[in-house]
């Protein structure tokens, strides 16, 4: 399974991209089109997402080759004719006045000078005095000692301009929100343990829930809802908590709240920052985390939050996953689950490209940075299936976000001891 989106920046005005369109401009759109053919005259690159290093089709500005060889097969005739003549005397009348006149005022001009300047006097030295400077003079410099370093009102021009152009949005997200919806409510679809897999009984198909419910415990489906109309804040939640003879079992229920609710959570706690993103960029931010049960038996329980979140300054998504001994009450940690170590991300790797097909963020992401992502705990994918292990990774680059999880039906080997 796996879903990547282009997580660029606007051409246009700096804004980031949603799914290859701007929030803030519009700029991807079909009613965009005059401004899109604007920056490809320009160079500019929209299928690459940068600038054509190439010259590309050259028009040229100069003069029409064609009519310049034209005027000079041209031929010129050889005779002069009377009027010619005629324009010719009277040319020169004019010229020969307008001598006479140049020579008039001249001569009135130079008796009106100063004396003192008819001439120059060659030993005066009245030259050195423009050039007499005192190179010792560093006076500038208190120019540059004064100057505030640290002054950044400049942005807050910038910040001004761009907010009055044609391309700010200030409420980017408004038609974007049912504020009335409540189908987002509706608990996820239960599948058997055969429809979960592909067709050819290979892999985990998609990401769903697969609850037996003949087990000793119940689940309890929760939904939360933070609704700001004014800043278009929509932020929707859906999450489980466990019922029945469970050790820790109020722990563990705080702890599958909170992994559902994480970026809900990071608004909250982030609250001035967001409230200066919407003062710049435009108002907006859109959660939607939807958990579903993706394995469960007696001993063993998997919970994923698929959470999809956006605003005029980054958009991303993000897959939560807990998984709980039940007969301990221990929550697991995803990165005491397994043994990562090279061997076991190129396991990781050739099995997506079978599964998946190409991922342009493994494709491009060497392998020890691959490492160094999955030995981070906060995006590391690790959840039960009826189908086996699934393993993968949440991503975020400069270009582009999503996430990627492949089945490893031989896992016991790669596993922890705990």
């Amino acid at each position: 399974m796996n879903e990547q989106y282009n997580n660029g920046f606007c051409p246009q005005c700096g804004a980031l991209l949603r799914d290859g369109i701007c929030p803030c401009c519009h700029y991807g759109e079909n009613n965009t089109q005059n401004a899109y053919d604007s920056f490809s005259q320009s160079g500019f690159d929209s299928h690459q997402g940068g600038y054509d290093s190439g010259y590309g089709n050259v028009t040229q500005n100069g003069y029409d080759s064609s009519y310049h060889d034209s005027f000079y097969q041209t031929q010129i005739p050889q005779t002069k004719s009377k009027s010619s003549t005629i324009q010719a005397v009277i040319a020169g009348v004019i010229m020969a006045v307008v001598a006479i006149i140049a020579v008039a005022v001249t001569t009135v001009y130079s008796s009106s000078l100063p004396k003192s300047n008819d001439v120059a006097d060659s030993d005066s030295d009245s030259y050195d005095d423009d050039w007499d400077y005192d190179w010792d003079d560093d006076s500038y410099e208190d120019d540059w000692d004064d100057y505030d370093w640290d002054d950044d009102s400049y942005e807050d021009t910038w910040d001004d301009e761009w907010s009055d152009s044609d391309y700010y949005d200030p409420r980017p997200f408004e038609d974007d929100i049912d504020w009335d919806d409540e189908s987002w409510k509706e608990e996820p679809e239960n599948y058997s343990k055969e429809d979960v897999w592909d067709v050819n009984h290979r892999y985990y198909e998609d990401l769903c829930s697969c609850i037996d419910e003949n087990v000793s415990y119940q689940l309890s489906y929760k939904t939360e809802e933070q609704l700001d109309k004014d800043q278009d804040v929509c932020m929707r939640v859906t999450y489980y908590q466990l019922e029945g003879d469970i050790p820790n079992l109020d722990q563990i229920n705080e702890q599958l709240k909170a992994a559902a609710l994480t970026d809900l959570d990071e608004y909250n706690l982030e609250k001035e920052f967001y409230d200066e993103v919407f003062e710049k960029y435009g108002a907006g931010y859109l959660v939607d985390a939807k958990t579903y049960v993706t394995y469960n038996d007696d001993s063993l329980i998997s919970f994923v939050t698929f959470s999809d979140k956006a605003n005029t300054y980054m958009s991303g998504m993000h897959l939560y996953c807990v998984t709980v001994d039940l007969e301990t009450g221990m929550v697991l940690d995803n990165m005491n689950m397994l043994d990562v170590d090279r061997d076991f991300v190129n396991r990781v790797v050739k099995n997506s490209n079978k599964q998946n097909g190409s991922i342009s963020y493994l494709e491009d992401t060497d392998m020890d940075e691959l490492l160094y992502e999955f030995e981070n705990p906060e995006n590391l994918i690790v959840f039960y299936t009826p189908c086996g292990l699934e393993v993968g990774l949440s991503y975020y680059s400069y270009y582009q976000y999503g996430w990627f999880s492949t089945t490893l039906t031989d896992y016991e080997k790669y596993l922890k001891s705990y």
